[in-house]
């Protein structure tokens, strides 16, 4: 079989690195992803155990960086 179509795999290469959700440059890279539904420069974050998705990934760890200031705040 022979093959009809060629396909060029990108050589580019992103740094990667663990989301802080204490990080304002961390946080305004996912706020740019959420208003644009595309990251920068492709996704900077790994996807960490036990994650499947560097989406919920960062939400998970938003929400367990804030959870107990969001608790106090309500009534």
């Amino acid at each position: 079989m022979q093959a009809t179509e060629s396909y060029r795999v990108s050589g580019a290469f992103w740094a990667k690195r663990h989301f802080d959700a204490t990080s304002k440059e961390d946080l305004t890279e996912y706020r740019h992803f959420l208003k644009t539904t595309h990251w920068k420069n492709g996704c900077p974050f790994v996807v960490e155990w036990p994650h499947t998705n560097a989406i919920s990934m960062i939400e998970h760890k938003i929400v367990e960086q804030h959870i107990d200031a969001l608790i106090k705040c309500t009534k």
